[in-house]
């Protein structure tokens, strides 16, 4: 460094013996936040038997298929997973939104950390780069981020079958085709595991736009597709649900099986008109819907119904049990969802895109006073939206096929309401029109 009359050395350039994992020793264990992190489920659910559900208490194991050539083969527990990745070091797990993808990289994320290994999460977001050295400074930053008493050197310096790397929704990516390759090509160096999950829906809309990073996907990774919860999916996590009714019950037994059929049983009679999406989120939204103290005769419920109380709860919430303020969210949210719908998007927006509907409400009701900052906070809060590098998007699809729909029912002129049935209807083998 120049100090105006010579150059003074400020780090030290001296000889030293390398020895890998010098740092090693006791004391190596996860930060609170990151136990916060795996066990939240996510989700707005209530248990009679329990009042603080974690995530480990309601997961059950997806179903998981391999096709490779003409062999089908099936994964349905955590005991057939880490078998399995013995012999399959890189994996991409393909699933649509809401079919569990991130918790099911949760409970993995447990099981390889219970080996003594050193897995981490990756913010495919974040990456903005496949220059080595740089990530490097990123996969330490985030190990020092995920551990207590460890520094990033002495991660980096463990062997790669040590670490074990997790890149959830993969097809958020922002790189270029040829970059996000050589990212893969980083982690299947630097990492003795590598599992990514991702959206395959997404890439069949855009098949072209990464080409290189799919082929070396296809050629380096095994993939595996997360099935809907069906049949025996879905079998375990109803399994899970009775099993927090008491400790120590044996779900072997007759009277288990007796609560499983009545749980069948009430769990027909709401999803009667057969609206199910197979997902994990939509399965436990009815087991919650069903342990509520106070709900619907289920001669008359319907499973749309669960939305409107799952959803009026939520809002009575953010509003303080305030009518106007109720109001006020609600309109907005309901244009939101609209609009959103209007120019064809189901993923993140802009935050200038909230704001203009915000604004938008404001110039149409002088007597608004709430700030826009104070709405934007309430709304991530209470888990109606969830936030990324500034955008935003619904939390969960069913709140936007609700809003969606309510806004065309109840905010629409009778020829607009008819026109944009009409639309709707014309095409519904597209699944967003479907479920709105």
């Amino acid at each position: 460094e120049w100090d105006g009359t010579l150059y003074k050395k400020i780090i030290d350039t001296g000889y030293h013996v390398f020895i890998r994992n010098r740092f090693v020793g006791d004391g190596i264990e996860l930060r609170k936040e990151i136990w916060d992190y795996l066990e939240d489920i996510e989700i707005d659910i209530i248990n009679k038997y329990k009042r603080d559900l974690k995530l480990s208490d309601v997961f059950g194991f997806p179903t998981l298929k391999e096709e490779k050539g003409k062999v089908t083969r099936f994964i349905r527990d955590e005991e057939g997973f880490m078998e399995f990745v013995k012999d399959n070091k890189f994996i991409s797990i393909r699933g649509q939104r809401e079919y569990g993808k991130t918790a099911l990289l949760k409970q993995l994320f447990k099981a390889f950390y219970e080996q003594n290994k050193y897995p981490v999460f990756l913010d495919v977001t974040k990456i903005n780069t496949a220059d080595g050295e740089e990530l490097n400074r990123i996969v330490g930053q985030r190990y020092v981020e995920t551990y207590e008493n460890v520094s990033a050197e002495e991660m980096l310096q463990k062997a790669p079958e040590e670490r074990v790397c997790f890149v959830d929704n993969f097809e958020e990516i922002f790189l270029t085709d040829k970059t996000a390759k050589k990212f893969l090509q980083y982690l299947t160096t630097k990492f003795g595991t590598v599992i990514i999950s991702r959206n395959h829906k997404l890439d069949l809309l855009n098949p072209l736009n990464y080409v290189e990073m799919n082929d070396f996907i296809k050629n380096n990774f095994s993939i595996l597709l997360m099935q809907p919860a069906r049949k025996t999916y879905m079998d375990r996590i109803i399994t899970k649900w009775l099993c927090l009714e008491e400790d120590g019950q044996d779900i072997d037994s007759p009277e288990f099986d007796a609560k499983k059929k009545i749980k069948y049983a009430e769990i027909g009679n709401v999803m009667q008109g057969n609206y199910f999406n197979g997902t994990p989120v939509d399965l436990l939204l009815v087991l919650s819907y069903l342990d509520q103290e106070q709900h619907a005769q289920m001669n008359y419920s319907k499973y749309s119904f669960i939305y409107d109380s799952l959803i009026l709860e939520k809002l009575n919430k953010i509003g303080n049990h305030q009518a106007q303020t109720i109001s006020v969210y609600l309109k907005i949210l309901q244009t939101l969802a609209y609009k959103m719908f209007i120019e064809d998007t189901q993923g993140y927006v802009d935050e200038a895109f909230v704001i203009g509907v915000i604004l938008d409400y404001k110039e149409k009701h002088s007597g608004f006073t709430m700030k826009t900052g104070d709405i934007f906070q309430k709304l991530v809060e209470h888990s109606f939206l969830e936030s990324k590098n500034d955008t935003y998007r619904f939390k969960y699809s069913y709140m936007y096929y609700y809003f969606t729909g309510s806004h065309i029912d109840k905010n629409l002129s009778r020829a607009e309401k008819e026109a944009v049935t009409k639309e709707i209807f014309s095409n519904m083998d597209r699944d967003l029109n479907y479920n709105v």
